[in-house]
């Protein structure tokens, strides 16, 4: 059966092969036929040979760029419709492509490639009206040839209406001013401001952002019809002065709803007065779906190591219940002497100490929360991770971790960072054990190495994501199946992957480059096949190390105490874990089983009451809600919180309410009486 004939065929021309592909791939998808080329001069020669119905054109480009491809349109196709694809957000530009005949422009990186498909599609429908009414007036003049004398006159006042109204068409088009045209023409929110901060364009997207129509929007200051922007007054000063770009990403609060937007400020020059172009563009939803993405990969990752985890677990169970079962049997008989009992508490205290360390990590890994930065030791990491590794990979796999002698501080996430390197090493697993061809043996050497740079000139030519200065890298190296250089291109895409579907998602390595590309940093990849891969991860190196971590100052051992302590939690266990630590050092208690029955506990009691240890999450009523009562009876009461989850952005929350410091679970006597004695002795 014959293929069915493509909607229409529409030459590409890009210096970027990616995007390129990306476009191709995407529109043929809607039954077009793509035509690619890699510069201006030989987009124009296919142009003459193969007549495409649209084309798509950077700007930007070697040999022949976009401007140079428009003018040989506007003189020899005319007619034919061209949209602009550019990373190049400089008004002039736009200006200039659209004085040059251009119909549309996009501004890359293209977010939603719907954006691209209803542009080609508007396009099209344009360009077949054209042809259609150039080929009615042609018609027509045949047929005003072959009428009689009478319809001959009036065809010909009727081409005389046609022409005058085309010249005003010119004419309009002509005095229209093309600021304001590209400002409605780009779906982002689009406002210019001149140098008091009125404004003076104010795009459709920013009406229908703001609920602001632009009558009710120009002429005022910006901050009047758009109050989100005023806590980025003093940046918009600082463009104006320095006449240099800028870029941010936070979240906001707009019409009320919490909002992630990116903020784009670009200086702006016309008739000699200053003025500011601002970019306001929603990234609420994408950063929704980037989070489920990450969130899946990490889903994905723990899965994989979930084996091992459970038989790394079941032997931390063993070593307590072990234990614990002779020592049950000793006193049965009657007879333990204090040093056996000791040596096997001692063991059990061991043994649970490991399964805290490996809740911990599990929790590091699967939280969903946002990018936190502070000064990481990457040294910490790669220990880190070997704990897991260890626990969990294939005993044939060879772990060879290879550490700086000096710290490699860097800002970052932790935890982000420890899920990038987890997930190189997974994949460096299954290199070496899943990957092999059936009757291949298993197994290898796996090393994580860590290094500092310095990215000089050249360095920084060879690595173009490079900037000048120092990095700490990260080198993952397997002796596994290694791949073929034609994919390694590839292989940061989302959902490509090199392993059957029923082994891997593909979005490891996306968010694993998303991840330290946000750090600012990059990765290199190398590999052979039957060989083996190496990655290395670039990052930033902290140099001013300001923000790390203060030690905390040394407290005194003896952390014995006075006074009445409540102590709120709803787990059994713990209460009687937290009722005998603080009974055994001096401290008189009360305890409450839920939030229900500390409040009035509190309210009989709190003249008294020194401190208040509080769970986190409880029935009836939860940690939170107990402490706003709390502190409606007792403004000045003391609150230490504690959890089984990490500090993370649910205990920072209710932190900031006032609580004066939080405890994570399970903790040990020393760890309780510490966090006791700072509250009480501050």
């Amino acid at each position: 059966m014959a293929e069915n004939k493509p909607l229409a065929t529409v030459l590409t021309i890009d210096d970027e092969p990616a995007l390129r592909r990306s476009i191709k791939e995407y529109l043929e998808d809607y039954d077009y036929k793509v035509i690619e080329a890699e510069d201006g001069r030989i987009g124009i020669e296919i142009f003459q040979s193969e007549k495409p119905d649209l084309l798509l054109v950077d700007l930007l480009m070697p040999n022949t760029g976009g401007l140079e491809v428009l003018k040989f349109l506007r003189e020899k196709s005319p007619e034919t419709p061209v949209i602009v694809i550019s990373g190049v957000g400089e008004i002039s530009y736009v200006v200039d492509a659209l004085r040059l005949g251009a119909w549309d422009y996009i501004l890359k990186p293209i977010l939603d490639m719907t954006v691209l498909l209803h542009a080609v599609q508007k396009a099209l429908e344009r360009a077949g009206l054209i042809w259609a009414k150039r080929l009615y007036r042609e018609n027509l003049e045949v047929e005003v040839a072959e009428r009689t004398k009478e319809l001959r006159k009036a065809n010909e006042i009727l081409n005389r209406e046609i022409k005058v109204r085309e010249q005003a068409e010119e004419e309009i088009k002509r005095t229209k001013n093309y600021l304001s045209s590209v400002f409605n023409s780009i779906s982002a929110v689009l406002i210019s401001i001149n140098e008091k901060g009125v404004v003076t364009q104010w795009n459709k997207a920013a009406g229908t952002f703001t609920g602001v129509p632009p009558a009710q929007a120009v002429n005022r200051k910006v901050w009047l019809p758009a109050p989100f922007l005023k806590e980025y007054k003093p940046d918009v000063t600082e463009v104006m002065k320095t006449k240099k770009s800028r870029v941010w990403q936070g979240k906001t609060l707009v019409n009320e709803k919490k909002r992630h937007l990116q903020i784009s400020m670009f200086p702006l020059a016309y008739d000699s007065d200053g003025g500011v172009v601002i970019q306001v563009e929603d990234m609420t939803e994408l950063r929704k779906k980037d989070d489920q993405l990450r969130q899946a990969q990490k889903m994905e990752t723990l899965g994989v190591l979930a084996g091992g985890l459970a038989h790394d677990f079941n032997n931390v169970l063993g070593g307590i219940i072990g234990p614990l079962s002779i020592i049950q049997g000793e006193m049965e008989a009657g007879d333990i002497a204090q040093e056996v009992l000791k040596k096997y508490l001692d063991d059990i205290e061991k043994s649970a100490n490991r399964a805290a360390d490996i809740v911990k990590h599990l929790l590091v890994l699967s939280r969903k929360e946002e990018l936190v930065l502070k000064a990481v030791d990457l040294n910490n990491v790669i220990r880190h991770i070997m704990k897991i590794c260890r626990s969990t990979f294939d005993k044939s796999i060879e772990l060879v971790p290879i550490y700086s002698r000096k710290p490699a501080k860097i800002s970052a996430d932790p935890a982000q960072i420890e899920q990038v390197l987890l997930n190189l090493c997974v994949n460096a697993s299954h290199a070496m054990t899943i990957m092999r061809k059936e009757g291949q043996r298993w197994g290898g050497t796996l090393t994580i190495s860590l290094t500092h740079i310095y990215a000089d000139r050249y360095f920084c030519e060879a690595h173009p994501e490079a900037g000048v200065g120092a990095y700490c890298k990260l080198s993952v190296e397997d002796t596994g199946t290694g791949m073929p250089h034609e994919i390694i291109s590839q292989i940061f895409s989302p959902f490509f992957t090199t392993k059957s579907k029923t082994k891997g998602t593909g979005l490891g390595l996306a968010m694993a480059y998303n991840i330290i590309k946000q750090h600012k940093g990059f990765i290199s990849v190398y590999s052979e096949v039957g060989e083996g891969t190496v990655f290395g991860v670039y990052l930033p190196r902290l140099v001013d190390e300001a923000g790390a971590e203060k030690k905390e100052p040394l407290v005194q051992e003896k952390l014995r105490g006075k006074g009445l302590i409540l102590v709120v939690e709803d787990e059994p266990i713990m209460r009687k874990v937290a009722i005998n630590i603080l009974e055994s050092s001096g401290y008189d208690v009360l305890v409450a089983e839920d939030g229900e029955v500390a409040v009035p506990l509190f309210r009989k009691y709190y003249r008294k009451i020194k401190l208040v240890l509080l769970d986190m999450l409880m029935p009836r009523k939860s940690g939170e809600e107990t402490y706003i009562e709390m502190k409606r009876i007792d403004p000045g009461l003391k609150v230490l919180l504690n959890s089984g989850f990490r500090r993370d952005g649910r205990v920072e929350e209710v932190l900031r309410l006032g609580i004066n410091d939080f405890i994570e679970k399970p903790y040990t006597k020393k760890q309780l009486l510490k966090a006791v004695y700072k509250i009480l002795n501050k």
